[in-house]
């Protein structure tokens, strides 16, 4: 049997290794130029391909039948060669997200989850978080340019075909996108609302929820006239700065963003590097926001919710954190902070 990973740049991959720990069989590495891929899926030597971006929706066309997960995602990450030399397309990261949330306990049927996202793989955890009953929110990127707006439409109505009727947004220009997709529009953090003026102004906009500035004091947050249901961060690298240019291209002299990076000062902090929307890169917060042991302060503030932003958790992190909020572990990450939440903007 021949495997391997079909992917655009996979020299940080260790998917052979972990193959070939965990069975008996050939695993390579499959990287393919997009002029490279017609042949390579017509004449390869191959038995199976797991697929990795770019090329999750490009393989579509090649397989002679697909799983009913891949048909409904419209994204296919595992390809499996039949005995006519057919192909047959899988989604395995839908079965792979269910039964993380299965092992993690996590119910969401009834509650609002947010997707980070607008790629192959949000699609497939908007439609395992749908059919287990959740109602999903599409989170918009806090940059897009004029040459950029028809991907934007067209990424929206696609999850508004599965379903998504609210979206997330960080700007007031991007209100027109939610609208223009038929959805129901939330305010981020980037809308900056620092007092109930705003907030006013934005349900006249007709915004049906904002999030407070994560530069307020827990007190001030209390204090803001809730014109419309107010949430608060409470947990998470919180953003420091989003960059036009991709900083890790312009470094490493090519694209490295699958991978994590970092930034560090001076002191020896580290800077965690993501990649945004359009290629560009954004950069969190060397400490994590981590406020459930003060959950009496924000419980009392009027808040509609709180938000738990996870950003370079492993899975495991993100349950040990979410049990920690529930009251049900004392856990804490290491170098926590409180943000400015008890300090003010000095």
């Amino acid at each position: 049997m021949k495997c391997g990973l079909l992917g655009g740049k996979l020299g940080h991959s260790f998917s052979p290794q972990i193959h070939g720990a965990l069975a008996d069989y050939r695993y390579t590495l499959c990287e393919k130029t997009p002029e490279e891929l017609d042949d390579f899926l017509k004449n390869g030597d191959f038995t199976g391909l797991n697929v990795t971006i770019p090329y999750k929706k490009t393989v579509i066309p090649y397989c002679a039948e697909l799983s009913d997960q891949a048909r409904k995602i419209g994204a296919v990450n595992t390809i499996v060669r039949r005995p006519d030399g057919t192909l047959l397309g899988h989604n395995t990261d839908y079965f792979g997200f269910a039964y993380l949330l299965r092992q993690s306990g996590i119910a969401v049927a009834g509650k609002k989850c947010l997707v980070l996202g607008t790629g192959g793989a949000s699609v497939t955890v908007q439609a395992v978080l749908r059919e287990q009953g959740a109602q999903v929110v599409a989170v918009l990127p806090r940059v897009i340019t004029d040459d950029q707006a028809e991907d934007m439409h067209a990424m929206l109505s696609r999850a508004a075909e599965n379903g998504v009727r609210e979206a997330l947004v960080g700007n007031m220009g991007h209100i027109f996108f939610a609208r223009r997709a038929g959805m129901r529009v939330r305010g981020d953090f980037g809308l900056n609302v620092f007092n109930s003026f705003t907030e006013g102004v934005l349900q006249q906009a007709g915004l049906v929820s904002a999030t407070a500035s994560f530069e307020l004091r827990v007190a001030q947050i209390r204090d803001l006239a809730k014109a419309v249901d107010t949430e608060m961060i409470v947990y998470g690298r919180l953003p420091c700065m989003i960059t036009e240019q991709c900083i890790i291209r312009n470094s490493a002299g090519r694209c490295n963003c699958t991978v994590p990076n970092n930034l560090a000062d001076r002191r020896g902090a580290l800077f965690p590097v993501l990649p945004a929307f359009g290629h560009r890169n954004q950069i969190f917060n060397a400490h994590k926001l981590y406020l459930a042991d003060k959950h009496e302060d924000y419980e009392t503030a009027g808040l509609w919710g709180v938000r738990l932003m996870f950003t370079t958790e492993t899975p495991h992190e993100c349950v040990a954190v979410m049990q920690s909020y529930q009251g049900l572990t004392d856990y804490r990450p290491n170098g926590l902070t409180r943000g400015l939440y008890y300090r003010g903007v000095e």
